[in-house]
């Protein structure tokens, strides 16, 4: 029987590691000079605006949490699965996320618009085509953290193509 010892791709890690806090934190959200705060979660929207919108959770957002669960279960096969395996889930999952990622922003374009407020600044908030309350919106950290583990995997997935990460790159000495 081989002795076998795990290889883990530490890039690949943190990348699945980030995606994981992403889904934490807010990845997007907006202030009103009414001093209401709320926030969207790949999952759930929380604050005063589930009351003005009627519905915490959208079945796009449904589907954003399945697929970045799909892209954390992939980061992880790939973090500790090595060779062509492990590089396929790194770069399946990075790729995914970032097609996730600019699903969101797409779709939270179309609604902030529908609401007179842009993605990120500042706008007078309508509901109704009424001014509710001048809001100032914005990007949070949840999304910058998936957008940086997309890279993370997609990274780790390359360098392990070019240089081969986990192989190694000593010259065997045969004696002769």
């Amino acid at each position: 029987m081989r002795n076998r010892k795990l290889e883990i791709n530490p890039l690949a890690l943190l990348g699945t590691g980030c995606l994981i806090a992403s889904m934490l934190i807010p990845w997007w959200g907006f202030f009103t000079n009414n001093n209401t705060e709320s926030f969207l979660y790949p999952y759930i929207i929380k604050g005063p605006v589930v009351n003005m919108i009627g519905y915490p959770r959208s079945p796009q957002m449904v589907l954003l949490t399945w697929a970045l669960v799909i892209s954390i279960i992939l980061g992880l096969l790939g973090s500790f699965t090595q060779k062509n395996p492990g590089r396929i889930f790194r770069l399946l999952s990075g790729t995914l996320t970032v097609i996730f990622l600019w699903r969101f922003i797409y779709r939270m374009t179309e609604i902030a618009d529908a609401f007179n407020l842009p993605l990120q600044g500042v706008g007078d908030a309508e509901y109704g085509g009424f001014f509710v309350a001048t809001a100032t919106s914005s990007l949070k950290p949840g999304f910058y953290l998936a957008c940086a583990g997309a890279a993370l995997l997609i990274l780790a997935a390359i360098i392990a193509w070019k240089i081969g990460f986990g192989r190694s790159t000593l010259p065997v000495m045969t004696e002769g």
